[in-house]
């Protein structure tokens, strides 16, 4: 085991720490067992990297942080550096504004139109803020519906259900903010 794979156990433990989550917790975000995940964090297992993508998106940071460790303070993030992500499947492009790892991320979401809603549920162990900029989304949050609209803001609290779509004629531009635990 190298010595960069043999430091991500303790790295997951400690994250997991910070967010208040138990092993029991991680293992129903990730679907991966509680054994499995307390022989990762004690190095007596070594993670697939699809076991450490699902733990990264359970503990709200990315593989890259589990592997190598924190990076250096980032405070300014100019256009053109964000990471862009696109999901055909859900009509969605995510532009990703990554600070320090102890710092939040910025996302500006856009969803296109003629999206159902029939995708899966999100649910992070961070809450998040976003601020509808132009169009219409509609944001699904455990059973409550809602259609949100420019200028609206909302929060999705920690560990909640949630979905997001445009029934709309136009693009919908929003900007998220995920609060990590420091």
């Amino acid at each position: 085991m190298s010595e960069q794979t043999s430091s991500v156990g303790p790295r997951i433990r400690e994250l997991r720490k910070s967010c208040g989550m138990t092993l029991q917790e991680l293992s129903e975000f990730t679907g991966l067992s509680v054994g499995h995940l307390s022989q990762i964090e004690r190095g007596l297992a070594s993670p697939t990297l699809a076991s450490l993508d699902k733990v990264a998106e359970a503990l709200g940071t990315t593989v890259a942080h589990l592997v190598s460790g924190p990076e250096d303070e980032r405070l300014v993030v100019r256009k053109g550096e964000e990471e862009v992500a696109t999901f055909p499947d859900i009509n969605t492009e995510v532009g990703y504004y990554r600070f320090s790892e102890t710092s939040a991320v910025l996302e500006d979401i856009v969803v296109r139109p003629g999206e159902s809603g029939e995708q899966q549920w999100s649910r992070h162990v961070y809450p998040e803020i976003a601020f509808v900029v132009e169009g219409e989304l509609t944001l699904v949050l455990e059973d409550a519906r809602v259609v949100l609209r420019p200028g609206d803001a909302f929060l999705v609290p920690r560990n909640r259900r949630h979905k997001l779509f445009n029934e709309g004629a136009e693009a919908c531009r929003s900007v998220w903010v995920y609060l990590r635990q420091s």
